[in-house]
């Protein structure tokens, strides 16, 4: 089962030194918890699983570097839908079967990284 606090640490540790990351190994945490819930009746779009991407990748970029503008944003974004798509070890394509819509909606109001982490988890 993927440990979220590991994959946490690593993001975090990655995130803060992004030229140090292996390509796309940066976005471990990132895809993990989008994909890490169980399957749920109701499932969501491609579209919304690629705005729960794009809202933990800005969280979490904003936690490492609070002054990111918004086209430095904007590329960490680009680059884990990137990976997302074309890594099949992340399981991406499962999102919309794993992550039930009461989760999707509470995760996107979620003001942080911890928030989004909380919502995907119960």
């Amino acid at each position: 089962m993927f440990q979220l606090s590991t994959a946490r640490l690593i993001s975090t540790l990655l995130v803060a030194t992004p030229s140090a990351a292996p390509s796309g190994f940066s976005w471990n945490c990132v895809l993990g918890v989008v994909v890490f819930i169980t399957a749920c009746a109701a499932p969501l779009t491609d579209d919304e699983c690629v705005q729960l991407l794009d809202h933990y990748t800005a969280k979490l970029v904003l936690d490492e570097h609070p002054d990111a503008s918004r086209i430095f944003i904007a590329e960490k974004q680009a680059a884990a839908r990137e990976v997302a798509r074309r890594d099949p070890r992340y399981e991406f394509d499962a999102c919309a079967s794993r992550v039930r819509r009461s989760q999707f909606e509470c995760a996107m109001r979620a003001p942080n990284v911890d928030a989004i982490e909380q919502c995907l988890t119960l």
